[in-house]
């Protein structure tokens, strides 16, 4: 004979039975009807009996009758970045009570025939999710893209890459200030001749880094040099290219630390030393900075704020009534600089 004890389900009808009321009562109680008025006493002792007995209430029956399932459809990626800016998300929505139900869409670009990004939409709309917080895979998806949320007249707030879309709120880094900051920061450095390593331009946040690097460089009289980048071994061949030469630029500005990781990797190929001979600046702050030497100085973007304020606007919006048309909200999150080790001061080896 198993000795195991079964533990009974709390139910409703032992909850109000042991509290002396309807099971009406401790239902409304329960359930945070306001369209009942009890006193004091009686909410007290259904409240109390109910948290001695572990009894939690059921979400989905509430939702019948609520029409909220007080949950968000999160959709993400993976990587340390956005795990960061996920934590941020489910920490504010989970302080008013919501659950955040995760879709991990790892691809970076989407087939239109064969929507991964949608069937996840999909899924999750199906579970009566209140609104979306996701990282979009295009940043020139249209409204069409989003036409299941739209119909459900829920809130969608994108974050990290903004789409051409008329009903989503975006949240993200201001890169075009990030890339400004890399700017100052090496030409203050007396770096006049700088390359700069610039990932897929069909990517907002991207596009702006590089576009704020390389206005700020041009404003102040530098030499820049822009190679676009593909893919890693693309990396690698254009910054064995341009450094084997005698005369080479005397910095690099890479657009996500990941660049610069594989930037140490071929400097150090073709004998060249960081930052004595060339001095690097990465984008991002990830974990990569600290363990490549000399440790990388860099762009932190604030992922978990980015979340944080993602949640903040969700809450704000599901407060307005259903269908209330509202003007989009824009908000960039500003960056900070990270100094380490990895560029010197070119004026003083100049003089």
């Amino acid at each position: 004979m198993n000795s195991q004890k079964i533990r009974k389900r709390v139910t409703l009808k032992s909850i109000s039975e042991q509290a002396g009321v309807t099971h009406s009562t401790a239902s409304r109680i329960l359930n945070d009807n306001n369209d009942y008025k009890y006193s004091d006493e009686t909410v007290r002792r259904v409240l109390q009996v109910a948290e001695e007995r572990g009894y939690r209430t059921n979400q989905l029956y509430r939702s019948v009758f609520s029409g909220k399932t007080n949950s968000a459809g999160v959709i993400s990626t993976m990587g340390t970045f956005y795990s960061k800016i996920n934590k941020g998300i489910h920490d504010r929505l989970l302080e008013d009570g919501y659950a955040t139900i995760m879709g991990i869409n790892d691809k970076d670009y989407d087939d239109p025939d064969n929507s991964l990004e949608e069937k996840i939409i999909h899924r999750l709309n199906e579970h009566r999710v209140d609104g979306f917080i996701m990282r979009p895979t295009l940043d020139n998806a249209t409204d069409e893209h989003f036409r299941e949320i739209i119909r459900a007249q829920i809130p969608l707030i994108t974050f990290d890459r903004k789409v051409n879309s008329k009903y989503a709120d975006f949240v993200g880094s201001d890169d075009i200030q990030g890339g400004r900051l890399a700017a100052v920061y090496l030409s203050d450095l007396g770096h006049r001749n700088i390359v700069q390593f610039a990932a897929d331009q069909q990517v907002s946040s991207f596009r702006n880094r590089a576009s704020g690097f390389e206005t700020e460089l041009i404003k102040r009289g530098c030499n820049i040099q822009t190679a676009s980048i593909k893919t890693l071994e693309d990396l690698s061949e254009k910054c064995i290219l341009i450094f084997s030469r005698k005369e080479h630029p005397s910095a690099i500005f890479c657009s996500c630390d990941a660049h610069a990781a594989r930037v140490y990797r071929e400097l150090s190929k073709i004998g060249l030393s960081i930052p004595e001979d060339v001095s690097v600046v990465g984008y991002g702050n990830t974990e990569e900075c600290k363990y490549v030497n000399p440790e990388l100085t860099t762009i932190d973007q604030r992922p978990y704020q980015i979340g944080l304020t993602a949640a903040e606007l969700f809450l704000k919006r599901l407060e307005e009534p259903l269908g209330t048309k509202h003007n989009q909200s824009e908000i960039y999150i500003e960056v900070d600089l990270v100094e380490r080790n990895s560029c010197r001061n070119q004026s003083k080896t100049a003089g």
